[in-house]
């Protein structure tokens, strides 16, 4: 095993694919951006000019979400203290391939976690508040860190903690911040917010803390 390679068997694994995922998640944006910016030249080049696509259909490329194959190679990232990583895609398409159960929960929640901790990271010194919305956004927040689970310090919570219909107790400790397990029901009692949940309570925080 090289150094840019982790044991499937260890926390650091989905940690690195998730990362992955999200990189060449931008390489999709990206290509989209540059295929439709071709489009809209073509469109407005008279039919003597216009660039040929005979090789693919750029349609399809846009529509059916094809268009990272216009971006070949593989990611790029540089380093301090060796030479660059390059990451491929086709190594994270052979990981989805074999393991994407194991992937399919953490590929959610991990960037959601990293989003609530860096969320409340650059707005707690300016905005902290004993008020239950932000002891809320609080708690989240450890969870997000406490590898998805709540946990509680002798005297937590101290103050109350409440968003719109949901509210934090002790007695949610050890109780999953979201669910990390796929073949558990959306109602499950075994995890605590859905993803689209940090989306709302982060722009509910927004409007009433950031002006």
């Amino acid at each position: 095993m090289n150094e840019t390679e982790f044991d499937r068997s260890k926390p650091f694994w989905s940690l690195i694919l998730t990362l992955n995922v999200t990189l060449h998640g931008n390489t999709d944006v990206l290509s989209r951006v540059i295929t439709k910016k071709i489009r809209k030249l073509n469109n407005d080049l008279s039919h003597s000019e216009l660039v040929d696509y005979s090789s693919f259909d750029l349609n399809r490329f846009i529509d059916q979400g094809l268009t990272t194959e216009l971006l070949e190679g593989g990611i790029s990232l540089g380093s301090s203290v060796r030479d660059d990583i390059n990451l491929y895609l086709e190594v994270l398409e052979n990981e989805f391939d074999s393991y994407y159960l194991l992937l399919v929960a953490d590929l959610i929640n991990i960037p959601l976690r990293m989003l609530v901790i860096s969320a409340y990271e650059i707005t707690k010194d300016e905005h902290y508040s004993n008020d239950p919305l932000w002891q809320f956004f609080r708690h989240v927040r450890n969870a997000s860190a406490h590898n998805n689970k709540f946990t509680f310090t002798k005297n937590e919570p101290r103050y109350p903690a409440l968003w719109r219909s949901k509210s934090i107790s002790r007695d949610l400790a050890g109780t999953h911040l979201f669910n990390s397990d796929p073949s558990m029901k959306p109602d499950s009692k075994n995890f605590f917010l859905m993803p689209a949940d940090i989306l709302l309570m982060l722009n509910d925080i927004e409007k009433k803390y950031i002006k």
